[in-house]
């Protein structure tokens, strides 16, 4: 197993949710981090070699094009990409890209839900450690993340997914039609791991955690 050096990206252009996944690097794992905005991943003397994890959360902006080019170099040069919430980040890599549209908007959303992922790749370093075919993951929000064809699913939305919590029918149908929670891919001598959910809600739902401590010491074995 490697030693993981991750780098976190904070600040502008990532979700507010970056917090809980610093607490539980910082606080319950006591993982080497450091906290790198896009700002600084720009600066042309900012070295990203020295790192072999980045964790993104949040949303690509046109703002920070030249930190997602150098990140998309440095994933290809054997780096692992950690992408949360759907995130849509070097965008020649792979283009997850958020479906919801006007309509949607005026859906109601979940508020929090619990659904069962179904395992789908069992062989997956991203599961070793997990034992069940079904995985319960807090849902918040009604977005969903359509996959590069590249992509290889490793947890999806389960059949009958619903565990616990308010639901309604278009919701449902909107994620059963986007299934994937977790997916790898590599990009030349690197990989990519989507998780278009927040596998770390508020630094409790530990059913997930999991998911991303596989991600940050075996992301070079996908």
């Amino acid at each position: 197993v490697r030693q993981p050096n991750v780098l976190l990206v904070t600040e502008s252009g990532t979700a507010s949710v970056i917090g809980e996944t610093w607490m539980i690097l910082d606080r319950r794992f006591n993982l080497k981090h450091s906290l790198v905005s896009l700002k600084q991943i720009e600066d042309e003397d900012f070295n990203l070699d020295k790192y072999n994890v980045i964790i993104f959360n949040g949303s690509a902006s046109s703002a920070h094009k030249t930190a997602y080019e150098k990140i998309e170099k440095w994933v290809k040069n054997g780096g692992t990409l950690v992408l949360q919430n759907a995130s849509n980040v070097c965008g020649k890599i792979h283009q997850p890209k958020i479906v919801l549209n006007e309509a949607d908007r005026k859906t109601d959303t979940f508020h929090g839900i619990v659904l069962n992922a179904e395992v789908k790749k069992a062989e997956s370093p991203l599961l070793w450690g997990y034992t069940q075919t079904l995985i319960p993951v807090y849902k918040t929000g009604s977005n969903t993340c359509t996959m590069p064809d590249k992509a290889k699913t490793v947890l999806a939305w389960a059949a009958e997914p619903y565990v616990s919590g308010w639901k309604d029918d278009a919701n449902m149908e909107r994620i059963a039609k986007n299934p994937t929670v977790a997916a790898t891919m590599s990009a030349d001598k690197g990989n990519i791991v989507i998780f278009t959910e927040d596998i770390n809600f508020r630094s409790y739902w530990y059913a997930t955690t999991h998911l991303l401590t596989n991600a940050i010491f075996f992301g070079d074995q996908l």
